[in-house]
């Protein structure tokens, strides 16, 4: 599941204030990092609470779930609401992170940059076949860090 989205963008305005674009690709991410927090944040008090327990099967799309009531409960769905918003933003905000185009994190590092080194990210992003390579070579990396991320976040939830 990828969710492409995009924001309206003038190319001359981000080559002219390439600090103020990065900070700009940085803003995806960052929502996906605040969305993440809020579920944890929700997660943990509900366990703190008793409401849910953990989900100790290693899921990490269904790390709380509803104390058993014989079939399903709105509090079964709203635990299974809060894992599945957890671990996706957790995945969004770092799939997006990695510094290749298209990604956001090629913007932020391109904008970072001193302009000579940026200009090869900008050349890199005009080339429609350097930016597939760049989500190939993305969907490769991944795994290596969210599975360590994901196991972090576990250990964040139930500590």
């Amino acid at each position: 599941m990828i969710g492409w989205a995009s924001v309206p963008l003038n190319p001359e305005w981000a080559r002219k204030y390439p600090g103020r674009a990065s900070l700009m690709a940085l803003a995806g991410p960052a929502a996906n990092l605040t969305l993440a927090l809020l579920a944890l944040g929700a997660m943990r008090a509900l366990l703190a609470g008793g409401v849910v327990l953990p989900n100790l099967a290693g899921d990490p799309f269904d790390l709380v779930v509803a104390p058993a009531t014989g079939g399903p409960s709105v509090l079964g769905a709203a635990a299974r609401v809060l894992s599945v918003t957890l671990g996706l933003n957790v995945m969004l905000f770092l799939f997006n992170l990695i510094p290749f185009p298209p990604l956001d994190g090629a913007a932020a590092v391109e904008g970072a940059l001193p302009r000579s080194a940026g200009n090869l990210y900008a050349r890199m992003r005009e080339l429609p076949m350097a930016e597939l390579l760049g989500l190939l070579v993305a969907w490769r990396l991944f795994p290596m860090v969210s599975s360590p991320a994901l196991e972090f976040v576990q250990r964040l939830l139930f500590v």
